[in-house]
């Protein structure tokens, strides 16, 4: 991705270049460099360059940190699967932690050379710097989108096969993505999602008078087991009666 949005700026900013020839062959550069006509004046492709070249910076930092973050996930996990010795072990740690300190440095050194890009007052917003990167990163964020939705529906039909071990159909598909919501929205956001909710309020409980809770004592509840009914008796068949003992009489009401 980082790779694409560096390729998109140079593929723009070339293009750009070769209309500004075309635009303006046999005339002055201060003639050529019309806006409409995507021209650019040699102030304007020098702080070009230079947002390129800072660019560029980044981008060998970013391998940078994807090479550490490769190393710590594939290389240090097969080794630490496979060592048993408490001095492999150990040594195993320590490298894990310098190489989450230098990936932590390597962030924050990136998010700092970010920040100062965008606040370097060359490419300010209504320059012509500023028009090329805000417009070659809408494309980008259309593409990382598309790519994002695509990876979604791949995991939502993977997840409705292994639920009925059937092949989900378009249709479905975007009946799912329709209540699982956009997955670049916040999870709230979606409709089968429950909204955050509001913090606690952190004022004290009203106060109640003594006298009238000493009125009313708090009811005793039972425990379930006691407040349930309790199924009626079964009626049990007629036995005949010993010899010597007398029926009861039927009650008289």
């Amino acid at each position: 991705m980082n790779n694409l949005m560096t390729k998109s700026f140079l593929d723009y900013v070339e293009l750009k270049k070769q209309a500004t020839v075309i635009e303006g062959s046999g005339a002055s550069p201060e003639a050529s460099a019309d806006l409409e006509a995507g021209g650019l004046t040699p102030a304007e492709e020098a702080n070009l360059a230079l947002f390129f070249s800072e660019v560029g910076a980044i981008q060998s930092a970013m391998d940078a940190l994807s090479a550490l973050l490769s190393d710590l996930r594939l290389l240090l996990h097969s080794e630490s699967c496979s060592a048993h010795s408490p001095k492999l072990l150990s040594g195993l740690c320590d490298r894990v932690d310098s190489d989450v300190a230098a990936i932590l440095r390597t962030a924050h050194s990136i998010k700092a050379q970010l920040e100062a890009l965008d606040d370097s007052p060359r490419f300010a917003a209504g320059t012509s710097v500023d028009c090329t990167r805000v417009s070659v990163t809408h494309g980008i964020r259309a593409k990382l989108r598309n790519a994002i939705l695509s990876d979604h529906k791949e995991t939502l039909k993977q997840n409705y096969y292994n639920a009925t071990s059937e092949l989900a159909s378009d249709k479905v598909i975007d009946e799912m993505l329709k209540w699982s919501g956009d997955p670049m929205d916040p999870p709230w956001s979606s409709p089968g999602a429950a909204t955050p909710s509001a913090p606690a309020s952190t004022s004290p409980p009203p106060r109640t008078s003594s006298r009238a809770t000493s009125k009313t004592p708090p009811p005793t509840l039972s425990p379930p087991w006691l407040r349930a009914t309790s199924p009626s008796p079964v009626p049990l068949p007629d036995s005949p009666s010993p010899p010597g003992s007398r029926s009861p009489s039927p009650a008289t009401y």
